[in-house]
């Protein structure tokens, strides 16, 4: 094998899922690769939401937060067989997000439990801790194995986060290890998602113009939703310029799950149980991932003419207007919450209501960056359409038809779930940047 002088790691650490890729040596043949050989407990993530090379941003904690799990080889470490969490375990998320909320961020994810007296800070420092770690276990198990002169770690960010907010960051990335002080070779850098965005594109070809023309990049993720527009004034290296603020909203997939969640728990709420019993909880929560697992990621939602399979109890029912049932598992009928047998039926309209408003608001973003761009007496030219809610065909096809009333160029690269960490690594490697 070839003297190693060099590995770099681009880490897309998102709000809901992260993925990772690395470059050994740069150079013009450079080939960034995407790491995926994670440990099987972090493969199967109790959400039960089906991932790619990415992991959940998640982090499981003991009753008492002195203990974290979930980085083993043990499939079973922090589920149980029918994927659902380990009783006696708290499942940490949306932490990532909590560190520096956008204005719009509900209140209900604010206020949500932690484990013990852990804050949003002290989670990511966990998480980061056991990142990191794995990350170097990966790229030994690659094959890498020999002395790194130099080991260059390139996180992305929101790219509305201030100073501050990415001093506070950086400093806890350097606690997890990521800035070692005995080690001069180990850096770390931090890249926006949205230029990410841009150095994966021009990285894999995909039609970003190298021309100065004003580029709408739109960042569809989990909790929040990032717009910019940029000028892409050379292309090797990347230079890029941002000629308009970040407009950034919270209508992310999770948000559209949240204002599900709310018309579900009306229903919910109309079954005669205790709203402190075990019944009850366990409704919100099989509806909750029967929401994501089959409505949310449906490669076939969008389709013309597609209905989902009803159950006959349903249909023995007599209700004609139902689109979507989830089993909610227990044993139990009420008219009144339209649950049969434990069937919890929606009409198309209830299922399609939060993807409608919160494209609505998606475009309220990019109307905003148009916007701007005109009052300097430009246009946009092109679209450049990233993220992870992109996988959700309903939301992605509104959003794309959408674009076509003002005439936008769509580019739209191929997902295989790691696309901004490969611009991350990409950017370092070739010394993509904003231009000065």
């Amino acid at each position: 094998m070839d003297e190693i002088n060099q590995v770099t790691i681009g880490i897309d650490l998102g709000s809901t899922s992260t993925s990772i890729a690395f470059d050994v040596n740069g150079g013009d043949e450079s080939e960034v690769q995407i790491l995926n050989n994670w440990p099987a407990a972090m493969k199967w993530s109790y959400d039960q939401v089906p991932r790619g090379p990415e992991i959940a941003t998640i982090v499981y904690y003991d009753p008492h937060a002195t203990r974290s799990f979930g980085w083993t080889k043990d499939r079973f470490e922090v589920v149980t067989e029918r994927d659902t969490l380990k009783p006696g375990l708290f499942a940490a998320t949306n932490f990532i997000s909590r560190l520096s909320p956008p204005g719009d961020y509900p209140d209900e994810w604010k206020s949500a439990l932690l484990p013990g007296t852990k804050t949003p800070e002290d989670v990511t420092l966990d998480y980061l801790r056991h990142l990191r770690l794995n990350i170097l276990q990966q790229i030994v198990d690659e094959g890498y194995s020999g002395e790194v002169a130099r080991l260059h770690f390139v996180i992305t960010v929101p790219a509305f986060w201030d100073t501050v907010t990415r001093n506070r960051f950086r400093q806890l990335a350097t606690t997890a290890g990521f800035v070692r002080a005995e080690s001069a070779g180990q850096t770390l850098s931090f890249i926006s998602g949205l230029e990410a965005a841009l150095s994966q594109s021009v990285y894999l070809h995909a039609g970003v113009p190298s021309s100065p023309d004003n580029i709408l990049v739109l960042d569809c993720g989990g909790h929040t939703v990032e717009a910019a527009v940029y000028t892409v004034e050379s292309s090797s290296p990347l230079m890029v310029e941002r000629r308009t603020p970040v407009s950034v909203a919270s209508c992310g997939s999770a948000e559209v799950t949240r204002l599900f969640m709310d018309i579900a728990k009306a229903k919910i709420d109309k079954v005669r149980v205790p709203s402190t019993g075990r019944a009850f909880r366990v409704m919100r929560v099989r509806a909750k991932r029967a929401f994501g697992r089959e409505v949310l990621f449906n490669d076939k939602f969008n389709a013309v003419g597609f209905h989902f399979d009803i159950p006959p109890e349903i249909h023995a029912d007599g209700k004609a207007d139902t689109f979507w049932v989830a089993d909610l598992g227990v044993e139990l009928s009420c008219p009144e919450a339209d649950m049969v047998e434990g069937y919890i039926s929606f009409s198309r309209e209830k299922i399609c209501a939060p993807f409608n408003t919160i494209v609505e608001r998606t475009m309220g973003l990019v109307r905003d960056q148009i916007g701007a761009v005109e009052v300097l007496g430009e246009q946009v030219n092109d679209c450049l359409l990233i993220g992870g809610f992109n996988k959700c065909p309903y939301y992605s096809g509104k959003v794309e038809a959408g674009m076509a009333a003002p005439g936008l160029r769509l580019v739209k690269p191929s997902d295989d779930g790691a696309n901004l960490a490969m611009g991350a690594a990409w950017a370092a490697v070739s010394g993509s940047g904003p231009s000065k």
